[in-house]
């Protein structure tokens, strides 16, 4: 991977690894998507991320720059030292990608594209997550947590530490929770959170530390220590970096508003990138507590007014 794309990728595993910024890059994912519609959140989601990231390096790597285009500028959406980027976003796994918004170029057979792409996918690709143990070779069902997820008194929770750059977890924990209902009342915050930070005190990043759900749990199957790997096919939540080089004349697909870059053809790139450590995951747990809503957009204007007035003042 090109100097450049390779030192946004550590700056990116680093700035993810930590939880204040991870946390509320991934309570946007579903309150972005609840409050906006379509490109819209698409769109705050990428301005999120471009803001968030501005914020660590400016706070971490001062030195290092990282632009928006000058406006009007088409075919990218950010430049990171210099090496120009483009940003896609998913809800959940692999979806076609517009390479071009013009539904009357039927002629167009394949695309090559200009630059690298930094494509972001918000949720595990599928709500049940089959991951193989280690030790026994039994295949087990787990659930990511979010804010729907509901409890019966055969499940339980599990609290999970992903190794870095593989599609495993080892169990930390299983945690007691008080009857059957809706995780989110059943099994508290605080609890979860000691959890987490007794893993991030052991040196572990926050999107290392990872909430499930196991369905039809068994004791004498699962215990703590426990490895597990994930199936094949099922992609993480996270960032996934496709070189320029691996975007190169990729057969098309259309509809009635884009030239469409299918989703077997994204799902490839996923792959690829995990196989060439170009993936950086995003832990989601905490989505589930976050509450619907993004913070009031207002109410950051409201507070920028009040310190001028207050500067004003004196």
């Amino acid at each position: 991977m090109e100097t450049a794309l390779g030192e946004f990728s550590n700056r990116v595993r680093e700035f993810l690894g930590l939880q204040e910024f991870l946390f509320p890059f991934v309570a946007a994912q579903h309150q972005f998507r609840e409050r906006y519609y379509g490109l819209a959140s698409a769109a705050m989601l990428e301005d999120l991320f471009f803001d968030s990231f501005s914020s660590f390096l400016d706070g971490k790597y001062p030195g290092e720059s990282f632009e928006r285009p000058p406006r009007g500028e088409k075919g990218f959406d950010y430049s990171f030292q210099g090496r120009r980027i483009s940003h896609k976003v998913s809800k959940a796994g692999p979806i076609p990608v517009a390479a071009l918004w013009d539904a009357t170029r039927t002629d167009v057979k394949t695309w090559t594209f200009e630059d690298p792409i930094c494509f972001i996918s918000g949720a595990h690709s599928k709500i049940r997550l089959l991951f193989v143990h280690q030790a026994s070779g039994r295949v087990n069902s787990f659930e990511a947590l979010t804010a729907s997820s509901t409890l019966t008194t055969k499940d339980a929770i599990i609290v999970a530490r992903w190794h870095a750059d593989q599609d495993y977890f080892a169990l930390e924990s299983i945690l007691d929770f008080e009857g059957p209902g809706p995780v989110v009342e059943v099994v508290s915050f605080r609890k979860l959170w000691s959890q987490i930070t007794a893993l991030m005190g052991q040196g572990n990043a926050a999107n290392q530390c990872e909430v499930f759900i196991l369905r039809n749990f068994r004791k004498e199957d699962i215990s703590v220590g426990h490895k597990f790997s994930l199936v094949e096919g099922i992609f993480r939540p996270g960032v996934y970096l496709f070189s320029q080089e691996s975007l190169t004349n990729i057969p098309v697909t259309h509809n009635n508003r884009a030239v469409l870059i299918p989703k077997s053809a994204i799902a490839e790139l996923m792959t690829q990138s995990l196989i060439k450590k170009q993936f950086i995951p995003l832990a989601v747990w905490f989505g589930a507590y976050a509450g619907d809503y993004p913070p009031n957009l207002y109410d950051s204007q409201r507070t920028a007014f009040e310190e001028f007035r207050r500067r004003a003042l004196g």
